[in-house]
């Protein structure tokens, strides 16, 4: 991947018979060529609207299509702009995986970032100290529920 044309740092592409995809971490970006049946053209698709990524294996080759939020569901004949054919099937199972591992990587919340609101929910007062260790434990990951005080 990235092998055969220089790339910015970050960035993964494959290349297939009728177009290439690219991840560059915030996107992915499907290239057709002229000759292909969607039309030649680059697309760009953020990950956040990518909800999955279909792999389809034949015999020597893959084929990986693009499932996006809101849009068509994805179709197996000719012109489907959100698919590249005729890929390297490990490279296909590789970018699948990691086109998946980065749109995931969004959703889970940004440690420091929860840690900087819960310390400011504490200076104003809104946290007693025992409810901001409760959740600085939790986001930490080394909560108990041993740690929770009696109720009563």
């Amino acid at each position: 991947m990235g092998r055969n044309d220089p790339l910015p740092p970050g960035t993964s592409r494959i290349k297939g018979m009728d177009g290439s995809l690219a991840l560059d971490g915030r996107d992915v970006v499907i290239t057709h060529k002229s000759s292909a049946a969607s039309g030649a053209g680059e697309t760009r698709y953020p990950l956040e609207a990518i909800v999955g990524v279909a792999l389809e294996k034949g015999p020597m080759f893959a084929g990986i299509s693009l499932v996006i939020a809101g849009g068509a569901p994805p179709h197996d004949g000719p012109g489907n702009p959100l698919k590249v054919n005729d890929l390297d099937k490990a490279e296909a199972s590789l970018f699948r995986d990691m086109v998946l591992r980065a749109r995931d990587s969004l959703a889970e919340p940004n440690l420091a970032e929860q840690l900087r609101q819960l310390a400011e929910l504490f200076t104003r007062g809104m946290l007693t100290p025992e409810e901001f260790g409760i959740a600085k434990a939790k986001a930490l990951g080394t909560y108990l529920p041993a740690d929770d005080p009696p109720q009563s």
